[in-house]
């Protein structure tokens, strides 16, 4: 990977992960081929399979600056990178519905899954919510088929809420 990656400051650190906002990337011709690499190489379909269907089907390069763009639209969008190998892992997806709840959404290449990356990722970005007060309460929704997932949110500490329906459940994790 070239230099111009190591200048990029991270939102947080943790011991194994950079995490970093992808705007960043996108002021850099380089950074920005090679963030649209890492969507297609990230999105494929054994991890996308309980995402929306706007994470399907990210193919080339324009499909996945178009994908991209379209997700900064919405909301903050962050890549998680490894320390040491500098490969992009991963992506975590902010989403603020009012001045007190941040929607989560987080992804990892099928390369890192049952590694601790996730549990890492996440810990270290409640870390990073408390210290810079990006919010008061994180709601992550999860595929019901989703059992990793599910499992990881409440190791970290989020609360399922009983109101399910049959297709996600909803978690919550109160930061104040």
């Amino acid at each position: 990977m070239d230099s111009h990656f190591f200048s990029v400051t991270p939102l947080f650190k943790t011991k194994r992960l950079q995490v970093i906002d992808t705007i960043k990337f996108i002021m850099d011709d380089e950074l920005s081929l090679l963030l649209n690499l890492a969507v297609i190489q990230l999105l494929s379909p054994e991890v996308v399979k309980s995402l929306p269907c706007s994470f399907h089907h990210i193919n080339n390069s324009q499909q996945a600056a178009a994908w991209l763009e379209r997700m900064q639209q919405e909301g903050q969008v962050l890549v998680v990178v490894d320390d040491v190998s500098k490969a992009m892992i991963g992506f975590v997806f902010l989403f603020q519905s009012n001045d007190n709840i941040v929607h989560l959404g987080y992804l990892l290449g099928e390369l890192y899954w049952s590694q601790g990356y996730g549990y890492e990722l996440l810990t270290g970005l409640l870390l990073c919510c408390k210290q810079k007060q990006l919010a008061k309460t994180l709601v992550a929704g999860v595929d019901s088929l989703n059992v990793g997932s599910a499992r990881l949110l409440e190791k970290v500490g989020f609360i399922a809420d009983n109101t399910n329906n049959d297709e996600s459940v909803f978690y919550q994790y109160d930061i104040i």
